[in-house]
């Protein structure tokens, strides 16, 4: 059913536009308290101080950012009740690529975690990012514990050719990493994976819940105290949560998984947690002999094995 809201009662026609956003603010709230007390309670003020480190800035990055939205809202008021449609798509089309570029800008220094199951194509995924980010002229270290140098080459050289931007380090000590960000000062940092780094203060096996605890604490800090953005790889447990603390996802800022299936070639990304913005939207991949590539009608695919002009059929999407 069409809306169209220039015409009846101005102020219902308002709030009936305004509640949800309000409604949907107030649930960020909540989680926003909810991830201050948890953090608060088990990992002590010193992360909570890195967590909350940065809201001053991101609060007046947040409001520029909603001052352009409501000033293109009445652009796109005008225009609307004007009916030219020509004016109205030329003003979205600005008003998305301006948030896009501000959305780069709020989420440097963030924390993302990318969990998924073994073997799924987490490790090609941000390599592929690597690539592209170290093709822009960003300084990226990739810092991997699972694999040595050789392997990584391997895989890399199915990719493409790589920029003398992208840097590699085959490590699992917690502090030598955390020297090497602090010296190196790159804009992005991979962790593959969070389990298998360790401290050695700490008298645990790698992967055990005090050690991710603490390795997780150490990149926050880093990521937060010098605004590099840290990308976590983490592995799934059977029940389809990361392994580890449930603590870890209320520490990053994003929490993003890779699923699908080993023995196919498709996979999914989709967002489960989003500080910086929505988590509404997935990605679709297919996996070639190239590395990933992306599938850009997805429907299309998913529609390619149901019979033409069958009686009694429907479409239907669900999330198990």
């Amino acid at each position: 059913m069409n809306t169209d809201m220039t015409q009846g009662s101005v102020i219902k026609s308002m709030l009936r536009f305004a509640i949800p956003m309000v409604l949907g603010n107030l649930l960020q709230q909540c989680y926003n308290v909810a991830d201050t007390l948890i953090v608060g309670k088990f990992l002590g003020p010193n992360v909570l101080a890195a967590v909350g480190s940065s809201f001053t800035l991101m609060t007046f990055l947040t409001s520029i950012l909603l001052g352009l939205c409501m000033g293109s809202g009445v652009v796109f008021s005008l225009c609307f009740g004007g009916q030219d449609e020509e004016r109205l798509e030329r003003g979205i089309c600005s008003a998305f690529l301006l948030a896009f570029v501000i959305a780069a800008v709020l989420t440097a220094g963030s924390l993302v975690l990318v969990g998924g199951d073994p073997g799924i194509g987490k490790s090609t995924l941000l390599l592929q990012v690597c690539r592209r980010l170290a093709a822009d002229g960003r300084k990226v270290l990739y810092i991997s514990g699972e694999e040595s140098l050789r392997q990584i080459k391997i895989r890399a050289n199915r990719l493409g050719e790589f920029s003398d931007n992208l840097l590699l380090l085959c490590e699992t000590g917690l502090r030598t990493v955390e020297q090497t960000i602090r010296s190196v000062m790159p804009d992005v940092t991979i962790i593959d994976s969070i389990q298998t780094m360790y401290d050695e203060e700490i008298s645990a096996a790698p992967g055990s819940v005090s050690q991710v605890r603490e390795a997780t604490n150490v990149l926050l800090q880093l990521a937060k105290g010098m605004t590099v953005s840290v990308f976590i790889v983490g592995h799934v447990t059977k029940e389809g949560t990361v392994a580890g603390p449930r603590v870890l996802e209320h520490m990053v800022d994003t929490v993003l998984y890779f699923e699908g299936d080993r023995h196919a070639s498709y996979r999914i990304l989709r967002g489960v947690k989003n500080r910086f913005g929505s988590t509404n939207e997935i990605g679709v991949f297919e996996m070639r002999k190239e590395g990933l590539a992306e599938v850009k009608n997805p429907s299309e695919f998913m529609l390619s094995g149901k019979p033409e002009h069958a009686s009694g059929s429907v479409v239907a999407c669900a999330m198990e």
